[in-house]
């Protein structure tokens, strides 16, 4: 009887053992090129033979300890579960450009090596709940037709969800993200219908993925000491460092920032404003600590110099309010200059005459510095900080008996006005409602 005439195409980057067949040894099917499991018309017409075929080729590769090969297979409904009966895969599993006709079944099923589902299509639902993958496991350019579940799910080494379309229901909940994890250019068609939850995401890379609309349950946890590092950032240092990186971890800082900024809208989406409000942080940081350089047709990212961080536009909007995001550091600047107002105007011999810093030749019109010789006197406190709260106050007007100078002037724009405004963005961050894209 001819041989099956299908030969497995792999990319171009796919590195498969010599020992794993890319052609097909199966026998065709009558007046027909392909075997059972690849000719399409014939496997619908003879779905239970294909499906008791298929069983038989699992057993056979669990009981001879091979790896199990099913290129460009169309697959019936199989529990996996139930085949394995307790039983890993322990060799390397091939479910390359598979077909899955009915709901492919993997509750609990064990991947004790690599495991691929590259290009495979899912047309019914993907149950992984509870399976473990041991080591790398491929979903790249998969496609999850209906539902796709992956509670408690385990992955152990690099694990590749790549140019991937999820087009209904997905579940991840209580994984273990123990190796790198890349949802790299996945689709989720159904964002509302996409929900992660008490999950480690530290090791997750979403980047050139839109997840502004996903559900992020209340136990997502980040990276970082701060708990909302995204593993792109470190990738980005370590680039900045000059360190040697895989070519999936080569990211740039726009890259980087487009992750977090769609995190921010996520959160403000779900009115998640205080989490929202520390991947703002998170994205601003960035644009303060790293820049890039484009020299021609390359783009260079650096890490900025001390002087950049700390005395540019960005650096001195961070230092007094954390990029509008802090209410304590602008009160704290406000209490310091009220305090230090107060005090500059305890020296003056009369606090409420135009300040001097030496001895005044017109006492009844100008004020003389005199060190703390009132120190002890209540008035003097009394006049010094009623005018300095009144410089303090942007609209409030000083008394006509007070003699207005420079000092005044510069106490009510730099102390008061800086610490109003300040105070007023981010207010205005804490308590907005209205959301906007």
């Amino acid at each position: 009887m001819p041989k099956c005439t299908y030969e497995y195409e792999p990319g171009v980057l796919a590195d498969y053992p010599p020992e794993i067949p890319l052609d097909c040894k199966e026998h065709s099917t009558e007046n027909s090129r392909f075997c059972i499991f690849h000719d399409k018309s014939y496997y619908i017409e003879h779905e239970q033979e294909a499906a008791k075929g298929f069983e038989e080729k699992v057993r056979k590769c669990i009981t001879q300890n091979k790896p199990l090969v099913c290129f460009g297979y169309y697959l019936p409904g199989i529990s996996f579960a139930s085949l394995l009966e307790g039983k890993s895969f322990s060799q390397p599993v091939y479910f390359n450009k598979v077909t899955f006709t009915k709901d492919a079944n993997f509750w609990k099923a064990k991947f004790s090596k690599k495991a691929n589902f590259d290009g495979a299509t899912f047309m019914e639902g993907a149950i992984f709940v509870g399976a473990k993958f041991t080591e790398e496991a491929n979903f790249v350019a998969a496609t999850f037709s209906k539902e796709a579940y992956f509670g408690d799910a385990k992955f152990t080494e690099l694990t590749y969800f790549g140019i991937a379309k999820f087009l209904g229901e997905v579940q991840f909940r209580q994984n273990e993200f123990t190796g790198k994890t890349f949802f790299r250019n996945v689709t989720f068609e159904q964002q509302n219908k996409v929900k992660f939850d008490e999950n480690d995401l530290s090791n997750v890379s979403f980047a050139d993925t839109d997840i502004t609309r996903i559900r992020l349950g209340d136990g997502i946890r980040w990276g970082g000491d701060d708990k909302f590092t995204l593993i792109e950032e470190k990738w980005l240092e370590n680039k900045t460092k000059d360190m040697k990186v895989e070519p999936t971890e080569d990211v740039t800082l726009e890259l980087v920032l487009s992750v977090y900024r769609n995190l921010r809208e996520n959160y403000e989406f779900r009115l998640r404003y205080d989490d929202a409000g520390k991947f703002f942080i998170k994205e601003m940081e960035l644009k303060r600590k790293y820049r890039e350089i484009i020299t021609e047709n390359l783009v260079e990212n650096k890490k900025n110099g001390w002087f950049r961080r700390n005395v540019s536009l960005t650096g001195l909007y961070y230092h007094p309010s954390r990029y509008g995001e802090s209410i304590s550091r602008p009160t704290l600047i406000g209490a310091i200059t009220v305090i230090l107002s107060t005090l500059f105007w305890l020296t003056q011999s009369n606090p409420i005459l135009e300040p001097h810093f030496y001895p005044s030749a017109e006492p009844d019109i100008t004020s003389s510095f005199i060190g703390f010789a009132q120190v002890g006197n209540g008035t003097q406190w009394l006049k010094s900080f009623e005018r300095s709260f009144a410089d303090f106050l942007p609209l409030l007007s000083l008394g006509g008996d007070i003699k207005v100078g420079v000092i005044d002037y510069i106490i009510k724009i730099v102390g008061g006005a800086l610490t109003f405004g300040l105070l007023l963005i981010a207010f205005r961050r804490k308590f907005e409602r209205k959301y906007t894209r």
